[in-house]
């Protein structure tokens, strides 16, 4: 059994995949799976994310995922299920199906990894091999907001550049159950972010800056993408006031 960390409701605040603990299948085809045929033309998407749990404690836990899904012919095409004879490793780790409606695919890499390496082996004469470095993702800090958030105050971010168009930073505001989110307004000019028009309450808070770079090797012309993300969850609470 490999166990992968899980901040489901922070992740989905943040639009990435919530994956539970996983037990299961290496990332290979079942024989009672129907996976992609081999005239499909496949879609590439990756994600490397480091998440810091903690991040405004002194013991903060970082845990570093992988996440693929093979995608039919383009990015909006039917995630798909490996075929027979087909593989799918990140850093030579393979990876393991998991339930989630963004990627079909996960694994947890070292603590001290640099870099995630995916390695899609379609068939046995066509492999595809990309990789991104965890450096090209800045690190993020937001301002110490003191366990308090004001609507339409503005609070800087440093590490992140809201000009850079690789760049894309999320901040967000979201209840106990992760149903109801918040998401702050990003303001480019002064590298900042305010909340407008959150309920007053308790909440919990989560940030990331995402840098998506483009595929080194893609099946024909379907394409696809890989990113690195680094995740920061907090663990105090953070009251709003109206």
């Amino acid at each position: 059994m490999i166990k992968i960390k899980t901040f489901s409701r922070a992740l989905k605040a943040l639009g990435f995949a919530a994956v539970v603990a996983v037990a299961g299948t290496a990332a290979s085809c079942n024989d009672d799976e129907v996976g992609f045929s081999p005239s499909s033309i496949i879609y590439q998407d990756y994600l490397a994310q480091v998440t810091t749990s903690g991040c405004d404690t002194q013991n903060p836990e970082v845990t570093i995922s992988a996440y693929a899904a093979l995608r039919n012919t383009n990015a909006s095409g039917t995630i798909l299920p490996l075929a027979k004879g087909s593989s799918l490793t990140a850093n030579t780790i393979d990876m393991l199906n998991i339930a989630d409606n963004n990627y079909n695919y996960g694994a947890v890499l070292p603590k001290g990894s640099v870099s995630a390496r995916f390695i899609f082996k379609k068939s046995d004469v066509q492999t595809y091999t990309n990789r991104i470095e965890f450096k090209d993702c800045p690190e993020m800090q937001l301002e110490n907001l003191g366990g308090k958030i004001v609507n339409g105050k503005e609070y800087t971010i440093t590490g992140a550049d809201l000009m850079d168009s690789q760049q894309t930073v999320q901040i967000v505001l979201y209840t106990t159950t992760g149903e109801t989110q918040y998401p702050a307004m990003m303001l480019g000019g002064s590298n900042s972010f305010r909340f407008i028009n959150v309920p007053a309450g308790t909440y919990q808070l989560s940030a990331s800056v995402t840098v998506e770079q483009r595929l080194q090797e893609a099946d024909n012309n379907a394409g696809g993408k890989i990113a690195v993300s680094r995740v920061y969850l907090y663990s105090n609470p953070v009251t709003v006031e109206e």
